[in-house]
């Protein structure tokens, strides 16, 4: 069950995109990450990012489609550096973490977006 959530919770992007007819809430609820969040390394989601390179564009696609703030985003800085960042409501950056990889930069904004669904899911009434 954990490797599956694993790849659900890296495939989130994709699926957020090719399953216009769920909304992140119900695309979120079904990777069970609430479930598996604390037995999930990040050396996991970075073996699957390892295995499927693709998902890093899909996960900058997704950055690049939001249009809601707070979020987590991931891009590059320039052509060596990769960022992970949370954009502000204000349009500014709150926090930002830089790497020199994408696997590793990936893997923290996959692991990011699964905690603020998660944070949010615990504030509900």
């Amino acid at each position: 069950m954990r490797e599956e959530c694993v790849i659900q919770i890296c495939e989130f992007a994709r699926r957020h995109r090719s399953e216009r007819e769920r909304t992140p809430q119900q695309l979120y609820d079904a990777t069970d990450y609430s479930v598996h969040h604390a037995e999930i390394t990040q050396n996991d989601i970075e073996q699957v990012i390892q295995a499927d390179s693709s998902l890093i564009r899909d996960w900058i696609s997704f950055t690049d489609d939001k249009r809601w703030t707070p979020a987590w985003g991931l891009g590059k800085r320039d052509d060596k550096t990769w960022l992970v960042f949370y954009m502000l409501r204000s349009g500014k950056f709150g926090y930002e973490i830089t790497f020199a990889s994408a696997v590793p930069a990936c893997a923290l904004m996959i692991r990011m977006e699964m905690e603020e669904f998660r944070r949010i899911e615990r504030e509900k009434p």
